[in-house]
């Protein structure tokens, strides 16, 4: 982690990129994952660079009121609904939702670590609008792959798998990640077949999740070991389905600075203000 990284994640809450505010540590993996894993003392690649460290010291600083909020609306939940896969339970719309924000949140938190060098690299959409509101129509342009493990435990390292695959420099829609059972990785559907049968493939609804609260999605089993579900996930997210969705993000920002220099009347004033602010700093 670079210098002027560590001052930036001090200088506001990476959530609400407010300053000023009471802030806490908000350890970036969740503690109750970290402690299932095994993962909680145990030395951990995360957030400084290719040096080791506990999870429980893998923190960062964010105001009290997104730290609750994470909890509440994310943690909680998201801890009962890989419970629930992990025994057989399967997941609904709902809760794919919920699992897709919650791995937004955790990628989001390790670009600010990894990669931001201004508040405004993230993105205009900050991580408390992405992760902890619903997302908005079409919902059916995002998917979310489920996969089980049939034994997760690595004995060379005395833990279960624990960790993101993937960070993005352009998308803020890839994430990847598995943790225990779980292999995860959120994508747009319209990339679909660059990920492998080994996932179960899920689609949100365009439907109101209460019409449907029923309608439950049971992931297949497919890696056999903790060590083969981390590195095929990370391979299957660092290749072309990373590609594909840094394009599109490029993309939709040439779109956007274009809307913005014809003065398109149908964004808001305020989206303006920050890609002309963008153009400024990549010509500085």
């Amino acid at each position: 982690m670079k210098t002027k990284g560590k001052a930036l994640v001090k200088q506001l809450c990476i959530c609400c990129k407010e300053e000023g505010k009471s802030s806490n540590k908000e350890h970036v993996f969740p503690q109750w994952i970290l402690k299932k894993t095994n993962t909680f003392s145990n030395p951990i690649k995360g957030t400084a660079g290719t040096k080791k460290i506990p999870g429980k010291h893998s923190v960062i600083p964010i105001c009290i009121e997104c730290n609750t909020a994470l909890g509440n609306i994310l943690e909680n939940p998201v801890s009962r609904i890989l419970e629930n896969i992990e025994a057989g339970k399967g997941f609904s719309d709902y809760e794919a939702e919920l699992l897709i924000r919650w791995m937004w949140k955790i990628t989001g938190m390790f670009y600010w670590l990894e990669r931001a060098k201004d508040k405004g690299d993230y993105g205009f959409i900050n991580i408390k609008e992405r992760c902890l509101k619903n997302i908005e129509m079409p919902r059916d342009r995002i998917s979310l792959a489920v996969s089980l493990i049939e034994n997760e435990w690595v004995e060379k390292f005395n833990q279960s798998p624990m960790g993101i695959d993937v960070i993005p420099e352009n998308s803020n829609v890839l994430a990847a990640g598995v943790f225990n059972k779980i292999a995860l990785i959120v994508y747009y559907t319209e990339f679909e077949k660059l990920v492998p049968e080994l996932f179960t493939k899920y689609k949100l609804s365009n439907i109101p999740s209460m019409l449907n609260p029923n309608n439950r999605i049971y992931p297949k089993t497919g890696f056999k070991k903790g060590n083969e579900a981390v590195g095929k996930t990370t391979l299957i997210s660092n290749g072309l389905l990373l590609k594909v969705h840094e394009n599109e993000a490029l993309k939709q920002m040439i779109n956007a600075i274009k809307a913005t220099k014809e003065n398109d009347e149908s964004l808001p004033e305020e989206f303006k203000t920050y890609i002309n602010e963008r153009i400024k700093n990549s010509n500085d």
